[in-house]
């Protein structure tokens, strides 16, 4: 249940569904929303962000997946919610109680790139989104592994989002304001025995909610904060990811484990401030194209380019990247890419560029193979729109998928 919207697979001489309203099936498992919660207070989770699609007004309908703001340019979310996007395509509100006042609530700012744990597939679902400038805003903090691995099973914790909330239409119910829902912890030990996908989550990921089933989060809260309650503020302790459905019996939500996330280095490794373009996405397999990439050093360590390896199918052209890198200097590498060579084989391939930065030391450059999306949908599509008789037909005779589902909307 990675808290995306799923998609009905259904022969192409049939009508299609709004992109805003497909359900999507996700490409590697499990989708996400607030069940059973509440509206919170205009001011209460400050730190609270949506991703939402550039080419939209409308950040109601164009609100994809949740997000949550870690200090100066940089968000914290789930990587399935920025798979395959192109980091123009969308944007990131921070502060935003209602989706429908966005632009006299909070800050709503484009993106430079975003960084996704490089062996994610299901596990590791966790990303960094990267703003094209620092924003001044509250901030949640992150706890450590050591402060997530003392939760006990039943203590409280909160996850908040705009996701849908009823399960029980075809549609969904998708509010304008922020809500929110406590969940009680669930061990790893008891969510591994609860079976089936559950039996394989590790240490990159616990589980949150109640066991009898009525509160959980579902389709649009993907990439949001599960956070616990400290003193007098929060800590943010997962990241929405997947689960069995949405609020049902012995189905909890699974989120990515921010402590472990923090500890073992992969956020600080994608927050310190070398900045580039992690995910170039192409849309063919097919003709040549001339690439340029971007690094630019927002850190406080000066470093330099110190090697370039590039795959077959890409050729290095210029490597303008010969100087020191200062505080706030930036440089370019030029390629140019047989799409049919680079991408014959796989969705992916990658030009590999190493730095004698002391956490940054390599910087992976991955050219994706994506298939286009519509204009209207964001990474799981966005949450207006109509839906054909046909396909509502075949939704009927059970042609909805809904089983291990991410949580985007």
């Amino acid at each position: 249940m990675h808290k995306k919207l799923m998609v009905l697979a259904v022969s192409s001489c049939l009508p299609l569904i709004s992109a805003a309203d497909e359900l999507k099936k996700p490409e590697n498992g499990p989708t996400s929303r607030i069940i059973g919660g509440t509206t919170t207070g205009k001011n209460d989770w400050p730190f609270m962000a949506a991703l939402v699609t550039k080419s939209t007004t409308d950040s109601h309908s164009g609100q994809f997946c949740g997000a949550s703001f870690i200090g100066g340019r940089y968000v914290l979310t789930a990587a399935h919610c920025v798979e395959g996007e192109k980091s123009s395509d969308f944007d990131v509100a921070v502060g935003t109680h209602d989706l429908t006042h966005i632009s006299t609530e909070g800050q709503r700012v484009g993106v430079r790139s975003y960084y996704m744990h490089q062996d994610f597939n299901d596990d590791n679902d966790i990303a960094i989104v990267e703003l094209e400038r620092e924003i001044v805003a509250p901030r949640v903090g992150l706890a450590s592994e050591t402060e997530v691995n003392n939760l006990n099973s039943g203590d409280t914790l909160t996850v908040t989002g705009w996701g849908n909330q009823d399960t029980s239409s075809f549609f969904g119910s998708f509010p304008n304001t922020l809500y929110k829902v406590d969940l009680p912890y669930v061990d790893r030990g008891t969510c591994q025995n609860l079976g089936g996908s559950y039996s394989s989550i590790g240490d990159d990921a616990i589980c949150a909610g109640d066991l009898a089933g009525g509160k959980d989060s579902c389709q649009g809260d993907s990439g949001g904060p599960l956070v616990v309650k400290d003193g007098t503020s929060y800590k943010q302790v997962g990241v929405v990811s997947w689960g069995e459905g949405c609020g049902e019996p012995n189905s909890p939500g699974v989120y990515a484990n921010v402590g472990y996330f923090k500890t073992n280095g992969w956020i600080e490794r994608n927050t310190i401030g070398v900045s580039y373009t992690q995910n170039t996405i192409f849309e063919t397999r097919s003709g040549e194209y001339d690439i340029n990439l971007p690094i630019r050093n927002f850190s406080t360590e000066a470093f330099n380019v110190t090697n370039i390896t590039v795959p077959a199918g890409v050729t290095l052209v210029t490597n303008n990247c010969t100087a020191t890198l200062n505080t706030s200097d930036d440089c370019s590498i030029d390629v140019k890419v047989d799409a049919s060579v680079a991408l014959g084989n796989s969705d992916r391939t990658t030009i590999e560029v190493s730095t004698d930065h002391r956490i940054a030391g390599d910087l992976s450059m991955n050219i994706v193979f994506a298939e286009p999306k519509s204009q209207s949908q964001g990474s799981g599509g966005g949450k207006g729109g109509s839906i054909s008789l046909a396909m509502a037909f075949l939704a009927l005779f059970g042609f909805g998928l809904r089983a291990r589902e991410q949580r985007n909307a």
